[in-house]
């Protein structure tokens, strides 16, 4: 059977916990079946076999990249760290006299915000059949890593360490409904 997707933050979850088990809950990423958005939180089928780290359940196979509570291979790492010393390059570069502050790096984040608003209406007001402009789901990827670059930004000019901050943001939620997913220090 061909692996149609890969998890991240698996745990394996036994009859006991579900009806499916033994199955494993994770992150999903490049889901070949067009079932489950990038990251999306899933439960599979009963697993049917195993060999290391792919996993044949009674419908799929997946394979395991992270487990729940074990640190992520560096290459899967949604760290900040590479892209923090590329800012601090660039901005070395693009800002020589040091002049932008936090109040220019706010503007610059809630106009890239703007910027990717304006992207989703058009993509949904084509997915309703409105009369009007259409954009790509391209597109919106350009905003949303603009985006991210500027949260950095922003980071960076208040001293924000953003990997701390999102790791402690994420978990706090997650304790505060009651979820099991965490993300853990690599």
């Amino acid at each position: 059977m061909e692996i149609v997707g890969t998890l991240r933050n698996a745990r394996r979850v036994s009859k006991g916990e579900d009806p499916r088990g033994p199955c494993l809950y994770g992150q999903v990423y490049g889901d070949t079946k067009g079932r489950f958005y990038d990251g999306e939180m899933i439960t599979t089928s009963t697993i049917m076999s195993e060999d290391g780290d792919t996993f044949k359940t009674r419908y799929s196979a997946y394979k395991v990249e992270s487990w729940y509570g074990q640190p992520a291979d560096a290459a899967n790492d949604n760290n900040f760290t590479d892209l923090r010393q590329a800012n601090v390059a660039r901005q070395k570069e693009w800002d020589g006299d040091n002049q932008i502050d936090l109040a220019y790096r706010g503007n610059e984040l809630a106009g890239e915000v703007g910027e990717a608003c304006n992207v989703i209406k058009k993509l949904e007001r084509e997915r309703r059949g409105i009369a009007g402009s259409r954009d790509t789901v391209e597109h919106l990827a350009e905003e949303l890593a603009d985006i991210i670059i500027c949260v950095d930004l922003v980071a960076m000019q208040a001293g924000i360490d953003l990997n701390a901050a999102v790791r402690t943001k994420f978990n706090a939620t997650s304790e505060k409904v009651g979820l099991r997913t965490r993300l853990v220090a690599a």
